[in-house]
């Protein structure tokens, strides 16, 4: 869904189109023509720009999306190729809680005050007749924000960290399975457990009732974009890990420099993972990292 792909013709008296998957084989340099594409990304040593010797100047064309030279775009989710270093950043966690119907998915009862903003431990497909979700909020300083609109960010890293022992009151369960990772476009508010504020199966926040999802689960178009990658939990990794892909997260950066992730478990599995929350006095809550190009 996120591939991109260029296709760049110049107008000469020759043409002159190089095959390749980063940009182009990079030929001595040659001189541009008008409007041509030169040195390293262009095939060729010719003076004039192009081993056609078009007076135009030769582009290279890129059965990856990408237009000939170093910067060329990728051809899977539209990021641009880095053609210097790259650094990490972290976002921090920021919020997070639990939705799941307080009666059956058929018929949830979306007037119940049940929260779950100060919880430690946050499931995914293990409680509700397995439909329990988890929401994540990071904050992203300026920079970050900035590197997304100008296609900077070359990738993104979800960690979540499994509960282990009693956290659950007792041993949590486990079920191997797929979760589904889906940018939240809804505001949504954490709240406190046992309140009748912060998000619920029904609403992005229930107290007076101000946010309700377009659909229940936020599941409706205007609740999510599209999807940002899959966790593949193999019911014993301690640190469950996703690469997400950042080109559906770009668009929902929030004003104040926010992502919220939505997590679900993969329908027609029975996964079952529970996580520990930012609360929790003495494990981690989830992590996202970025690769951005410096």
């Amino acid at each position: 869904m996120f591939g991109v792909v260029f296709i760049a013709s110049c107008s000469s008296t020759a043409r002159n189109h190089s095959s390749e998957n980063s940009g182009g084989s990079a030929g001595a340099a040659g001189a541009a023509g008008s409007g041509g594409v030169t040195s390293t990304g262009g095939a060729g040593g010719s003076t004039s720009g192009g081993t056609g010797g078009s007076t135009s100047g030769g582009m290279g064309g890129s059965t990856s999306g990408g237009m000939g030279g170093v910067g060329a775009v990728a051809g899977t989710g539209g990021v641009a190729a880095c053609a210097g270093s790259t650094k990490q950043v972290t976002a921090k966690l920021s919020g997070d809680t639990n939705i799941y119907p307080e009666n059956t998915v058929a018929s949830p009862n979306c007037e119940a005050t049940i929260t779950s903003g100060v919880s430690e431990v946050l499931s995914v497909g293990a409680v509700a007749d397995k439909a329990s979700r988890t929401l994540l909020r990071f904050e992203i300083d300026a920079e970050t924000a900035q590197a997304f609109q100008t296609g900077k960010v070359q990738s993104a890293q979800l960690v979540v960290h499994r509960a282990l022992g009693g956290a659950c009151s007792g041993a949590c369960p486990v079920q191997a399975g797929g979760v589904l990772i889906y940018p939240l476009t809804t505001n949504w508010v954490e709240g406190t457990s046992g309140s009748a504020s912060g998000a619920t199966w029904c609403y992005g926040e229930r107290g007076g009732k101000l946010m309700k999802w377009q659909q229940n689960g936020a599941t409706g178009a205007s609740d999510r974009g599209n999807l940002a990658g899959t966790l593949q939990f193999n019911g014993t990794d301690e640190n469950p890990t996703v690469a997400l892909d950042p080109s559906p997260l770009k668009s929902w950066i929030d004003p104040k420099s926010t992502i919220s992730l939505l997590l679900e478990r993969q329908p027609a599995e029975n996964t079952k993972l529970f996580i520990y929350a930012k609360e929790h006095s003495l494990a981690q809550g989830a992590s996202l990292t970025f690769q951005v190009c410096q």
